[in-house]
């Protein structure tokens, strides 16, 4: 029977509050998807400050 591995979301949305508290939003496939998010994001004026990074 052949193994089925389940891949693992490769990149973090992250955001740092007015407070300086960082918060894990969302893992994501893709660096697009992420991106895409906080495009989406700042269509909504949200205050807070979204970076990707690559996941551990």
């Amino acid at each position: 029977m052949e193994e089925r591995r389940t891949a693992r979301p490769r990149w973090v949305l992250w955001r740092v509050d007015d407070n300086g508290n960082q918060v894990e939003v969302a893992r994501y496939d893709t660096k697009e998807a992420a991106q895409a998010r906080i495009d989406e994001f700042e269509r909504h004026r949200h205050k807070q400050h979204y970076w990707v990074e690559p996941a551990d």
